[in-house]
């Protein structure tokens, strides 16, 4: 699992590219608050709560 702000993908590489990084390894991007959370692994994910 990987976290990063928003504001640190728009500065740094951009939402575009880093949207298209995460797609690209199949893995899975969730947004909460102002931080993107990234799921290294490309097995469903379930949200418990």
């Amino acid at each position: 699992m990987v976290r990063r702000s928003v504001a640190w993908v728009d500065r740094e590489i951009g939402r575009d590219r880093f949207f298209a990084e995460v797609r690209a390894r199949g893995f899975h991007l969730l947004a909460a608050g102002n931080q993107f959370v990234v799921i290294c692994d490309s097995r469903p994910v379930q949200v418990l709560f």
